[in-house]
């Protein structure tokens, strides 16, 4: 369904909410099941936050997760990471060494675009609406480079 001015975005206005003296509304998104209250909270650390065990409908997966971390066995030279796998969910994979290290997804990874790079420290993940099942390959400069790596 297309939202136009000939066809408005449904809005329920069903209820309403007290703010205290030192609050201030700007706005608000909230999924809502009738009854339970599901606003982003706002904190001065974190900022927005949404808390998705709240909202109906809606169940933070779980599961258990595999280890696949490693070191770079031959530097220069594109190594599998992760096999294939039509059931991951998750993908996780961090660079611990000091070098940079870049991976691609079913087909060798190259130390260049359209590999990803990661420089050290750096974090990759993969998760909720996008996960590849394809097999993930990994490539660094020098032999020993670390990397932790987990799936599930």
């Amino acid at each position: 369904m297309e939202v136009s001015a000939a066809n408005p975005l449904p809005v329920s206005m069903g209820g309403s909410v007290a703010l205290g003296a030192s609050d201030a509304q700007i706005g608000a998104v909230e999924i809502k099941d009738g009854t339970t209250d599901t606003r982003a909270a706002v904190d001065a650390t974190y900022g927005v936050a949404v808390d998705i065990k709240r909202m109906p409908g809606i169940q933070a997966a779980t599961g258990s997760l595999t280890n696949r971390s490693g070191t770079i066995t031959a530097g220069g030279t594109s190594q599998v990471l992760m096999a294939a796998n039509a059931t991951r969910k998750y993908l996780f994979i961090q660079n611990v060494s000091v070098n940079d290290l870049w991976i691609d997804f079913g087909t060798a990874a190259i130390a260049n675009q359209p590999s990803i790079k990661l420089v050290a420290n750096a974090v990759y993940i993969q998760e909720n609406s996008f996960v590849s099942t394809q097999a993930v390959n990994i490539i660094g400069a020098t032999t020993a480079q670390a990397y932790t790596a987990k799936e599930g």
